[in-house]
């Protein structure tokens, strides 16, 4: 089959097309803790091939009857597939839009026997759909009858086919939005912003990446509860949103959606962020922390929040820090680790639950390369090449096949060798990336933020779905972002407020591509 015997069919077709309009509902999730009732979208779809809606999701689908074979020519990128089928009963189909099919009955007649039942649709990949997700129509008139498919897509990601997916070199994500750096250092945000996170200077909630405003250009950044946080190259950190605890640094209590510069003389090599808390090390590997301190996080022997940063307590020199959950830990350059704060559930790692207020040392004889902090758990990869983990464990979170909590690091099962390790200031999950980029999680997932398409919790290792190569993973509450070598990130689970920067407030139990403005 050639090219050219494709294009005619489209335009043919197109030509026998009548055009109507089509209103397609499907439902929008419900964000449990900041929605109080249920939405519903609405989508009109005109049956034209050459006016494809913005909102189309963009996945293609084939369409086939159960006994027929079909084909299809794609290789135009951004072109509608054409689909043509071999049989007695449809003759041919066309994509009018992403989520359109309208297919020929062959001499324009319907035969008496025709149900729905024979007709399936597979996503490119060749798995099934259900047909809860496909709305069929008979379409009939004097000179043409045709079968009407409509593929719902509710939980598809939303992108047009004009438009280029942004491009990132840098991933952060927050309890219930994120950011990304594209490759000039310009941050870009995405979904909860009722304190101003976003740093657009509004307090609106964005489906898609929006500019921070003020012309920053940063090289890394850290992301809390409701607070983001820039480290500039001069070494410089800017913060802005929530400021409730004084987590913003410069001085006050006073909440700002635009970037605002961290009070003192401080020049700083690295920050973390998690809660209300943030930290961040010198270039003479000195740590200081501001910010919520009602678990003693700030590591300098108070309980005292600060607007300003304090010095961490005992003069230690550490090469990497990390914040989750109301509880701090740190890296010597020997490979021991120090941690403070909540300890609840022994996420400190000293074997108690007692917590602490300046660094104690974790009780093991594990050389640490990395720690990563979550919900009061822990973990940690090993020089060994290990990966341990150790506190709460009621999802499964330990990744030890258990339940169970621990005070002290225990081995998370499977042979994985995970060079890079991540968790959520409060998702009770655990996802970690091997050296050739392929992704597990484990650990809590109501939401589908494991990405393993189930919502099913796993206290084991388990398999991110799609095949995908992540540079890097950050997990926010409940939802989990992956930063692809390409630039590009992609999200899931829960999806309430936009977070998974799909232009959707749907769920999603596997990654979503974050689209472009």
């Amino acid at each position: 089959m050639n090219y050219l015997s494709i294009i005619l069919i489209f335009f043919l077709a197109l030509a026998c097309s009548n055009k109507r309009e089509l209103d397609s509902v499907s439902p929008a999730s419900v964000d449990q803790e900041h929605q109080d009732s249920s939405t519903e979208n609405e989508a009109n779809v005109e049956d034209n091939s050459s006016d494809i809606p913005s909102n189309a999701p963009n996945i293609d689908i084939n369409i086939a009857t159960t006994d027929e074979i079909f084909d299809y020519d794609t290789s135009e990128e951004g072109s509608l597939p054409v689909i043509l089928i071999t049989g007695s009963v449809l003759q041919s189909c066309t994509f009018m839009t992403k989520v359109m099919a309208t297919c020929s009955f062959k001499d324009n007649i319907v035969p008496d026997d025709f149900t729905f039942d024979s007709v399936f649709v597979t996503l490119r990949d060749g798995k099934s759909i259900s047909n809860t997700d496909v709305d069929f129509r008979i379409i009939e008139s004097e000179s043409l009858s045709k079968l009407e498919v409509i593929y719902l897509a509710a939980d598809a990601p939303i992108l047009s086919p004009e438009t280029e997916p942004m491009k990132f070199n840098f991933l952060a994500k927050g309890d219930q939005h994120a950011c990304g750096l594209n490759t000039e250092g310009a941050a870009f945000c995405w979904g909860l912003n009722q304190h101003g996170q976003l740093g657009d200077e509004t307090a609106t909630n964005s489906l898609v990446p929006i500019a921070v405003k003020g012309e920053h250009l940063f090289t890394s950044l850290a992301l809390g509860m409701a607070s983001s946080c820039g480290l500039k190259s001069d070494k410089t950190v800017f913060c802005w949103g929530l400021n409730a605890h004084g987590q913003l640094g410069d001085g006050t209590t006073t909440d700002s959606s635009t970037p605002v510069q961290v009070t003192g003389e401080h020049l700083f090599t690295t920050i973390s962020m998690s809660g209300s808390t943030i930290c961040g090390l010198t270039k003479d590997d000195l740590a200081y922390c501001w910010g919520h301190n009602a678990f003693g996080q700030l590591g300098d022997g108070t309980i005292a929040s600060s607007s300003i940063p304090v010095s961490v307590a005992g003069g230690h020199r550490f090469s990497s820090i990390f914040l989750g959950g109301g509880s701090s830990c740190a890296l010597k350059s020997d490979g021991s680790a120090q941690c403070w704060g909540l300890n609840s559930h022994g996420q400190l790692g000293d074997g108690t639950t007692t917590n602490r207020s300046v660094p104690m040392l974790v009780t093991s004889d594990h050389v640490f390369s990395s720690l990563s902090l979550g919900q009061r758990t822990t973990c940690g990869l090993t020089a060994e090449e290990g990966t341990y983990c150790w506190g709460l464990n009621s999802h499964g979170q330990l990744g030890d096949g258990t339940t169970i909590d621990s005070s002290t690091p225990i081995a998370v099962l499977g042979d994985h060798v995970f060079s890079k390790i991540y968790q959520g200031s409060k998702g009770r999950s655990s996802c970690g990336v091997t050296s050739d980029g392929s992704a597990y999680c484990w650990g809590l997932n109501n939401y589908g933020q494991l990405g393993d398409g189930t919502i099913t919790d796993s206290s084991t290792p388990i398999s991110i779905s799609g095949d995908h190569i992540f540079s890097a993973i950050s997990l926010g509450e409940r939802s989990s972002c992956g930063l692809k070598s390409d630039g590009t990130i992609f999200c899931w689970g829960r999806n309430g407020v936009g977070q998974l920067g799909n232009n959707t407030t749907v769920d999603s139990s596997v990654p979503t591509q974050v689209v472009s403005p």
